[in-house]
């Protein structure tokens, strides 16, 4: 099914009830061709995008062709793009702090609150014995007359919870508060562990769980281009672009480097000669741009700039000119998330965000209108919008099948 949504506003003048905009319906209608119907289309929360005033993403140059994906077996994407019916509705200041979302998940739960206590690991076998459908390892603070701990981990997440004290008097009691509290593992029977070395195992399966590095991939499309094999082509520069990649971050020399390298070279220079790095609050972040990476003119491909932009979840667009961007044209399978950035008459930042079916909603949400001044606090937006950005992605069903099969490969060998 095609599915064109804007995502939902946050109002902050109503009891936490979320709106979004609809409006301009007839557009997509009136351009249809008369012979295009479909009753299992749904159109919902269709804003228009020209209205916008940045040019990014119009309805005409986008969603239309967006329409029609599953006709031509491209995926489409889902323009989240943010239209508010009342401008007095708008969203929060810009200048307020942005927080990345999930952190619990990084916190080492196990590690810091259990590992180095008295507690007790238990295997997870399938009612006659043996292995599981899939592996489970459960962790329990001992029994006793206060609130425990719980940690369950499955293929399918990891769970850190509470058991509440009418049901820590026994071990037996825990689980079948556990059972009853995630009934995915309600048939599964739970066997001590005596090994000495899971525990280090489970530190060890945690810290790999909690992701503090990323690379995002920088595209310049220059005044007039269209196709991806364009804009990776381009090897000069503007003054605007540059004033950019100095928001994003600082720029290293590669040879040498010892941070984060996000699959850049960093002894040979094969991968170009300088990048953009950055750092916030303790999150690494590694660019790939693509205008710093090694262009050869008998690379009718593209090859060496698409391996890494291709091979990145969220990709900056620094767009000039009036010709709108179109994420059709990105034939990368892991591009979830495009972010377009465009320089305004205003020197204002105008901002617009393309996210694939699939990804969920995620902050910091665009401010209407989508314009930024130049400095720490759009910086600070942008890197959080594109760190959360990756962090929501790992949910779409292109990545979460993958997170999964790890999941499971790492705690079978537990």
């Amino acid at each position: 099914m095609c599915h064109f949504s804007a995502e939902k506003v946050r109002s902050p003048s109503s009891s936490g009830g979320m709106f979004s905009s609809i409006r301009n319906y007839n557009f997509f209608f009136n351009h249809l061709p008369s012979d295009f119907y479909s009753p299992f289309i749904e159109f919902r929360c269709i804003v228009n995008f020209s209205s916008h005033g940045a040019g990014e993403l119009t309805a005409k140059d986008t969603l239309y062709h967006t329409a029609f994906a599953e006709t031509h077996e491209i995926e489409p994407f889902t323009l989240s793009l943010y239209q508010e019916e009342n401008p007095d509705m708008s969203r929060p200041d810009p200048s307020t702090e942005y927080l990345i979302e999930d952190v619990h998940k990084d916190t080492p739960f196990y590690a810091e609150f259990m590992a180095g206590k008295e507690h007790t690991n238990l295997i997870g076998t399938n009612e006659e014995g043996g292995t599981p459908d899939f592996p489970v390892i459960l962790s329990l603070e001992l029994p006793g007359t206060d609130d425990k701990k719980g940690y369950l981990r499955t293929k399918k997440g990891n769970f850190r919870y509470i058991i509440p004290n009418a049901f820590t008097s026994s071990v037996k009691e825990m689980i079948r508060f556990t059972k009853n509290l995630y009934p995915d593992v309600a048939n599964v029977k739970f066997v001590e562990s005596s090994s000495g070395q899971l525990v280090d195992k489970l530190v060890e399966y945690e810290q790999q769980g909690a992701v503090k590095r990323y690379k995002f991939g920088v595209l310049y499309m220059r005044d007039g281009q269209t196709t991806d094999d364009e804009m990776y082509t381009n090897t000069e520069t503007s003054q605007e672009y540059e004033e950019f990649l100095k928001l994003l971050g600082d720029r290293v020399s590669l040879q040498g480097w010892t941070g984060f390298r996000g699959g850049l070279d960093v002894k040979a220079n094969t991968t170009g000669s300088e990048s953009i790095v950055a750092t916030m609050e303790d999150f690494k972040i590694m660019y790939h741009v693509s205008t710093l990476l090694p262009f050869q003119p008998d690379d009718l491909q593209r090859v060496e700039r698409k391996r890494h932009l291709g091979n990145d979840v969220v990709v900056v667009i620094f767009k000039e000119g009036k010709k709108a961007f179109n994420p059709l044209v990105m034939k990368s399978h892991f591009n979830h998330v495009f972010i377009v950035v465009q320089r305004g008459s205003d020197r204002k930042y105008h901002v617009e965000v393309a996210n694939k079916p699939g990804v969920r909603t995620y902050g910091p949400y665009v401010p209407f209108p989508a314009r930024f001044e130049g400095g720490s606090k759009f910086r600070e937006w942008l890197l959080s919008k594109m760190i959360n950005a990756e962090r929501a992605c790992m949910q779409a069903p292109e990545f979460k099948g993958k997170m999964i099969r790890t999941a499971k490969e790492l705690l079978g060998e537990m």
